[in-house]
């Protein structure tokens, strides 16, 4: 009876220690959203290419959102670099097909684009 009583105990204890170590281990790191909020405020700042350094540690550390691509496409074409812009809208557009800024702004780099056609001899 003693020894069931005390397995008992300890199982108990054991149940209440893993009830509270669960929710401390679960709370992560919420450095994606660091990082997010850093690079919009760098881009309110007109800061562009830092802006766009600062997404891309966001998708180099294994974060893919339709939102950080489409800020990387616009402080892509802020700074004139329309391919890069073309590229990552593109990646929004994979990632949230249905986006109309997405779309739109997807439309209007590619009317930005131009193809060297060298004329014949």
């Amino acid at each position: 009876m003693i020894l069931k009583m005390k397995y008992s105990m300890q199982k108990r204890l054991f149940y209440l220690l893993i009830l509270i170590a669960v929710p401390l281990l679960s709370f992560g790191n919420d450095d994606a959203g660091v990082l997010f909020k850093k690079a919009n405020d760098l881009y309110a700042k007109a800061q562009y290419k830092d802006a766009l350094g600062t997404y891309q540690q966001i998708v180099d550390d294994g974060y893919q959102s339709a939102t950080v691509y489409f800020n990387m496409g616009n402080a892509s074409y802020k700074m004139d670099d329309i391919p890069s812009a073309l590229l990552y809208y593109e990646k929004a557009h994979k990632l949230s097909p249905g986006d109309e800024d997405i779309n739109f702004n997807l439309k209007y780099v590619n009317l930005k684009t131009t193809d060297k056609i060298d004329a014949d001899p």
